[in-house]
């Protein structure tokens, strides 16, 4: 399952990547394989 079938709330474990800009991009935050990630969804609305 790809990262953005995830839906808000849901868990999964990185398997691999797949593009090599990207996964660098992760690994440097820590998104390693075999780590747990939830999706976490925070929308800010401003009212004017």
């Amino acid at each position: 399952m790809k990262l953005s079938q995830l839906r808000p709330g849901q868990s999964g474990i990185i398997k691999e990547f797949t593009d090599l800009e990207m996964s660098v991009k992760l690994m440097e935050m820590g998104c390693l394989p075999g780590e747990l990630i939830w999706l976490i969804v925070l929308l800010l609305w401003v009212i004017r």
